[in-house]
């Protein structure tokens, strides 16, 4: 299964629904001046109004490839928001 399969798959495990592939979004997220995340993020339509949208990503770490999932609810409208929101959700961990 190819890394947008996969990315697709997580997404829809989330959502717990259906999603269609809307378009890829580049993305840099900066800090103090310095990038912390670089990358593209894959833009996906639900058939739901809330949420509507959910946006989906692969990292790697430690040599393992992860895909990372993030519905757009609450102050999640946007690939840049979904990024903010993990990289703050990484910080807590």
């Amino acid at each position: 299964m190819s890394i947008d399969e996969q990315i697709k798959l997580k997404v829809e495990r989330a959502a717990a629904m259906p999603a269609m592939h809307r378009r890829t979004v580049p993305v840099v997220e900066m800090a103090h001046g310095e990038i912390v995340w670089e990358g593209t993020v894959e833009v996906f339509a639900l058939p739901s109004t809330y949420p509507s949208t959910a946006y989906g990503w692969a990292v790697q770490d430690n040599g393992k490839i992860e895909c990372i999932a993030m519905l757009g609810v609450g102050q999640i409208n946007s690939a840049n928001d979904a990024i903010r929101a993990w990289i703050d959700f990484k910080k807590r961990q």
